[in-house]
């Protein structure tokens, strides 16, 4: 390539051209360094020589192949790329801080290490970490088992307050199979919740869409003081409006009986809203 950016075919590029490149790369990239040429190897020859797992290691012909070597270059040069960084990995102490030695020197690799049995003390670190990972499980389940008594008493406050208010029949929440769900035992057990569906279940009314007023309000809720609520809460918020509804903010029917032509059609534009809450409320519900 000419100064003037013209190509020249016939004029092979020079290695300070090349290298100038480079530098001009890794500069206006921010990369620190000094890097050659030799960048443009294809790497990963000495990983799967000597460190892949057992039974996945390269063959000598298959590393000159992935190398790309030239039929006529000289054994020598690939035995010395790899042999001497074997050298090295096998004489070195790299691995002194370690808590097993890969004990190299001693085969192959190390192939020795990786292929004996495990030992008590390899087993007992085994189970000191799946321990640990059990105890912060725990934690977990302890910490849901909190939210899910949180939820109820929420809807369950929610839910008196509709009923003093006549927006709701005194049976009609209570009887929801899906309601009974958020029952958590008081003991506060880590056991997946029963469903117990009711003798009777009232059948959801039948509605006519109305002209106007289909409100599906939005997330994070606002506060009368004007605040948002944390979005880590909304899930909360979803579930009251797919259970309960939301009357002070324009959801007077729950979302969960919600006829199919009110999210349709001319209301199509609340299709998706109303599709994410249900598949977060239908998700906690169910699962």
């Amino acid at each position: 390539m000419g100064a003037n950016g013209i190509m020249q075919p016939g004029q092979p590029l020079s290695h300070d051209t090349v290298q100038k490149w480079i530098d001009e790369a890794t500069t206006g990239a921010g990369i620190l360094g000094c890097f050659s040429t030799h960048c443009f190897r294809r790497g990963g020859a000495q990983y799967w020589f000597m460190f892949a797992p057992v039974g996945q290691r390269w063959s000598l012909a298959m590393v000159r192949w992935w190398g790309g070597w030239a039929d006529g270059e000289q054994r020598n040069t690939l035995i010395r790329y790899l042999l001497d960084e074997l050298h090295t990995y096998e004489t070195d102490y790299s691995d002194a801080l370690a808590p097993f030695s890969r004990e190299a020197e001693s085969s192959l690799a190390g192939e020795q290490a990786l292929m004996r049995p495990a030992s008590t003390e390899e087993l007992r670190m085994v189970h000191a970490s799946v321990t640990a990972d059990v105890n912060r499980l725990r934690v977990d389940v302890s910490a849901v088992n909190d939210s899910l008594r949180s939820l109820t008493s929420m809807v369950q406050a929610t839910s008196s307050c509709l009923k003093a208010a006549g927006h709701l029949p005194p049976t009609q929440l209570e009887e929801d199979p899906r309601f009974t769900l958020l029952r958590v035992s008081a003991s506060g057990s880590a056991e997946s919740p029963q469903i117990s569906t009711p003798r009777h279940v009232h059948p959801p009314p039948t509605h006519s869409r109305p002209l106007n007023g289909l409100v599906i309000p939005r997330l994070p809720l606002v506060r009368s003081n004007g605040l948002k609520t944390p979005k880590a809460e909304s899930w909360r918020d979803i579930i009251t409006h797919w259970l309960v509804g939301d009357p002070d903010r324009g959801l007077k029917t729950p979302l969960k009986d919600w006829p199919q032509e009110w999210y349709q059609g001319p209301n199509r534009k609340l299709a998706m809203q109303y599709q994410n809450r249900a598949v977060v409320a239908r998700e906690f519900i169910n699962q």
